[in-house]
């Protein structure tokens, strides 16, 4: 493992890697799995990623495709790529928060919905 990702024990690398595992939330590299957590979700999801995130293994649009096809319970599902912003946002931190203030705006009658009887 390199250097710079830190030191981690064994159950962490497994953990992180290993198909199934605990912290296997977002399987999206692999298709046919389940997606349990996302798909348990049923208030309305914002999914945001950076086009130039330096972790992505495929195009940001594929991995909201992929999120957007398993949040089968969310109320709504509002996915968006922010144009040249890396993993951390860094340098697009305007623009993030002000995407979050809007989509909070437009979705929190849904969730005061979901608690009235």
């Amino acid at each position: 493992m390199p250097r710079a990702w830190g030191y981690w024990s064994a159950r962490r690398y497994i953990s992180l890697y290993r198909p199934g595992e605990v912290e296997d939330v977002f399987p999206y590299y692999r298709p046919g799995a389940r997606w349990t957590a996302l798909r348990a979700v049923r208030l309305p999801i914002a999914a945001v990623v950076g086009s130039r995130d330096e972790f992505l293994d495929r195009p940001a649009g594929e991995l909201i495709a992929a999120f957007r096809g398993n949040a089968t319970r969310a109320r709504a599902f509002t996915g968006t790529v922010i144009p040249g912003a890396r993993h951390n946002f860094q340098r697009r931190e305007r623009e993030l928060a002000d995407l979050i203030v809007r989509w909070i705006h437009a979705h929190r009658g849904a969730a005061r919905q979901r608690r009235s009887p």
